[in-house]
């Protein structure tokens, strides 16, 4: 309808003179808005502001979805003002935002994602009410935007997880089961770290949502991933995904519910209003997608669990087994590293002792030589001592015998 407006304001010549522009008609007032908007005449729109209310409340969509596609940042500015007077601040900006984003302008979906941190944070966090439109949007530059600001915001304290707010069945449900939406939507619940965040009943109760919207295995799978029990209800009275998956009649929805019985998923629990699971006309009609019956579809992985068990526990006895042989492997090099340690230890001692009795004999050689040497130096000096005593005796016999006699 926007495209008319447009086309049709284009096709009448656009009004130039100053009474038409202070005072237009009724009938005038439509495509010349039209048109100053596309031209990105500020001014002038601002002084026919007054006229705006005049427009029925459809125009007024179609003439804010033209400014969030089109408009300039002073455009923005003077229509998202009167966009939120027009109406409720997050009905109004959601608006704007989802024709953003159908549009892929970046610019126009960076201006209104700042806007966003201006409005009141009601039960529902505002990041969570414009993630569907982002979802369906084919821009990465958008998604990647909207993920930048996120990151930037401060948690609200609220008794509700601010990280549940983006588990709920309109944000799952736009993904309309489409691989790069799933892979978008999954990058936000890492980022969230849910585990952490929200607790097991949060994440419950999105398996529970996946189950009732797109059933995919994808985002399933995640969930069961995070912890959660694949047959979580809130209390008795409730359903829980398997019987969600098989109230619908959709491939995906055949798929998810032999996905969610090969996770262990209790045919046999009933919730709400007591019908057994068998009478769904999901259950009913899934062998037009698997090509079984539900009695032989729960047969079925009935006998492939039972299978998947002795193969996890052949498995785990053959690793078992692998662990005792590395084990014994192990015992077996750390005995023969203790026995050559031994034998080093052996070698070094030995070669020890044999160092300590060279040393001892060294030591002894070292004595006796300077033993040999005191007991030569002794005999020496006792011979250079007889020596002089004899030399001693003969000069006194000497002395003696030429000496005269006495009177």
């Amino acid at each position: 309808m926007r495209d008319d407006h447009f086309n049709r304001s284009h096709q009448s010549k656009v009004v130039t003179t100053a009474s038409a522009m202070t005072d237009p008609d009724d009938d005038e007032i439509q495509p010349l808005l039209f048109d100053l908007i596309a031209a990105d005449k500020v001014e002038s729109v601002r002084g026919l502001l007054a006229q705006f209310e005049k427009l029925s409340s459809e125009v007024k969509d179609e003439i804010f979805n033209l400014v969030a596609s089109s408009g300039s940042p002073e455009m923005l500015d003077l229509i998202f003002e009167k966009r939120l007077k027009d109406g409720p601040a997050m009905t109004s900006t959601k608006k704007m935002i989802g024709w953003a984003c159908k549009t892929s302008n970046l610019r126009t979906f960076g201006y209104l994602i700042h806007k966003l941190d201006l409005l009141p944070v009601g039960p529902h966090h505002p990041f969570a009410l414009v993630l569907p439109e982002v979802l369906r949007s084919d821009s990465d530059e958008i998604k990647e935007e909207w993920m930048n600001n996120l990151d930037l915001r401060e948690k609200p304290k609220n008794k509700v997880p601010f990280e549940s707010n983006f588990l709920g069945q309109k944000i799952i449900n736009a993904t309309e089961s489409q691989p790069y939406r799933e892979d978008f939507l999954l990058s936000v619940w890492k980022r969230l770290d849910l585990p952490q965040s929200c607790g097991k009943a949060y994440i419950g109760d999105a398996l529970v949502n996946v189950a009732s919207t797109t059933c995919s295995v994808t985002l399933a799978s995640f969930l069961l991933e995070q912890g959660v029990s694949v047959d979580y209800r809130r209390s008795a009275g409730y359903p829980t995904a398997l019987r969600h998956a098989a109230r619908k009649t959709s491939l995906e929805a055949a798929e998810l519910m032999k996905f969610l019985l090969m996770k262990g998923a209790n045919p046999d629990i009933i919730g709400g209003d007591k019908i057994s699971r068998f009478s769904e006309k999901g259950a009913k009609g899934i062998s037009k997608w698997l090509g079984m019956s539900w009695d032989e579809l729960v047969a079925h992985v009935h006998e492939e669990r039972q299978e998947q068990e002795r193969q996890e526990k052949k498995r785990q006895e053959e690793e078992r087994q692998k662990l005792e042989r590395e084990a014994e492997k192990r015992r077996k090099e750390l005995h023969s590293l203790q026995l050559y340690i031994e034998r080093l230890e052996k070698k070094r001692q030995e070669e020890e002792r044999q160092k300590l009795e060279r040393e001892a004999d060294e030591r002894r050689e070292q004595r006796w030589q300077e033993w040999e040497s005191l007991v030569g130096k002794s005999l020496r000096e006792n011979r250079r001592r007889e020596q002089q005593l004899l030399r001693d005796d003969d000069i006194l016999d000497f002395e003696s015998s030429v000496s005269p006699s006495p009177l």
